[in-house]
């Protein structure tokens, strides 16, 4: 029997039993801009987030790869912008350890958690994973089953009661905004965080609770 613990998606709590899972590869690539905490880190919450790599946005990017899905394209984004995960993930379902767990990495300033909870600056006690996508396709199979094994094995260090996607905390009044629409096809904006694109939620919880169908077939 694995490890009871709780999972949380649009305030709807689930209970699971962890599984072991193949490790994938793992490559150290730290980032610049974090911050050393001076004591343990209280991690309570997982953010998902999706990236690409699209530096003709900004000029003053200097462009490193014509592959919207690169993962140094976007490293180099982040370092311009001084900002970053703890992981990244990318097409093949390789994981990028950014930054050590216990540091502050800028991955989600402007936001808050869901009410009740409604903790500011989700920075403070969670950890971020990045998804090398973009907008128009999904996820691969490689960065589901590397997800979930990164999920489970940060579990085994903190107490995560949260997984959570970027769109669902971003506090900006544009972002809640759009967020509060009653109509799935409302105005969005260029900037409105939308993230993690190409995420199927429902098949990351079956894949993540080892089940073919909800209903236990």
């Amino acid at each position: 029997m694995g490890v009871k613990n709780c999972f949380i998606y649009s305030s709807v709590w689930l209970c699971f039993f962890v599984h072991a899972v193949e490790q994938p590869q793992i490559i150290e690539c730290l980032l610049p801009d974090t911050e050393a905490w001076p004591e343990k880190r209280v991690v309570d919450t997982i953010l998902l987030h999706t990236s690409c790599y699209m530096p003709q946005l900004d000029a003053a990017i200097e462009q490193v790869s014509d592959d919207i899905f690169s993962v140094e394209g976007a490293f180099q984004v982040w370092r311009f912008y001084h900002k970053g995960p703890h992981y990244t993930i990318d097409r093949a379902g390789t994981i990028y350890r950014n930054a050590p767990e216990n540091d502050l990495a800028h991955h989600a300033q402007y936001t808050t958690m869901p009410q009740p909870d409604g903790r500011v600056n989700c920075n403070l006690f969670s950890i971020g994973i990045e998804l090398i996508n973009d907008e128009c396709h999904s996820i691969t199979q490689q960065q589901y089953e590397s997800l979930v094994w990164l999920i489970k094995d940060i579990q085994t260090r903190h107490d995560i009661k949260h997984v959570l996607g970027h769109s669902m905390v971003a506090s900006r009044p544009e972002d809640i905004a759009f967020r509060n629409e009653l109509n799935m096809l409302g105005t969005i904006g260029e900037f409105i965080k939308t993230d993690p694109w190409g995420l199927d939620w429902h098949y990351l919880n079956l894949l993540y609770h080892d089940r073919k169908s909800q209903y236990g077939h």
